[in-house]
């Protein structure tokens, strides 16, 4: 269900308001902002700095498209490459995070 056409349209939607608003200076700023709109509430400061990690992370792993192998006798090569992420990079990091968030139990059950 949370990776159903829908669920992935509307983390598209969500990851591109937070990218877009202005208003949002820093990634902590969008932080913050993803989790009062989900969770009706402001992250601490050490959620802000574990979603941090998680979205920056993805920024700096590339994707599988851009490794590539070749087999040398009985080692393998890879290639990786070190290129700076890009724009679709940042925005592709952001839209897995506000899947994340919509697909968490708090955003999903109200007590």
């Amino acid at each position: 269900l949370m990776n159903s056409p829908f669920a992935l349209r509307v983390a598209e939607s969500f990851a591109d308001e937070l990218l877009g608003n202005s208003a949002l200076t820093s990634d902590a700023d969008r932080v913050r902002e993803a989790h009062r709109r989900c969770f009706s509430a402001y992250p601490t400061p050490q959620q802000i700095e574990r979603d941090l990690k998680f979205i920056h992370g993805m920024i700096s792993h590339p994707s599988a498209s851009e490794r590539t192998s070749s087999q040398r006798g009985s080692s393998q090569l890879s290639v990786v490459s070190t290129s700076s992420p890009t724009t679709e990079d940042r925005r592709q990091s952001w839209m897995t995070y506000c899947q994340t968030l919509v697909a968490s139990a708090p955003f999903r059950f109200v007590d």
